[in-house]
């Protein structure tokens, strides 16, 4: 595992520790806050396993190169996926926050 995923641990470890059940709201930016930095964590994941495909194709002869092609154009439907996850994962955390500061009269 390199130093972002553990970063990455870090946050979320953090943020699960967090008390939010007597918070107005806090509990549903808590669960959204963690939701984001776990999709966060999945697309820099999946960005080093994308880096090592592409490196791959550099070593293929000419049968396995279209395997590899493939592998490649699939890594690219998951990434795109990934992050549309990401994307409503930041539209659910930025409405908590607005209802998190609204409630607590932030």
């Amino acid at each position: 595992m390199d130093q972002q995923a553990i970063d990455f641990d870090i946050i979320i470890a953090d943020i699960h520790r967090l008390p939010a059940d007597d918070i107005p709201e806090g509990q549903q930016l808590k669960t959204a806050s963690l939701e984001y930095y776990q999709s966060l964590k999945e697309l820099h994941i999946f960005d080093k396993k994308d880096i090592e495909q592409q490196a791959l194709l550099k070593t293929l002869k000419k049968d396995e190169l279209e395997d590899a092609l493939n592998k490649l154009k699939e890594l690219a439907q998951q990434k795109k996926m990934l992050y549309n996850a990401l994307y409503k994962k930041e539209a659910l955390l930025y409405t908590a926050t607005q209802r998190f500061k609204a409630a607590n009269g932030i």
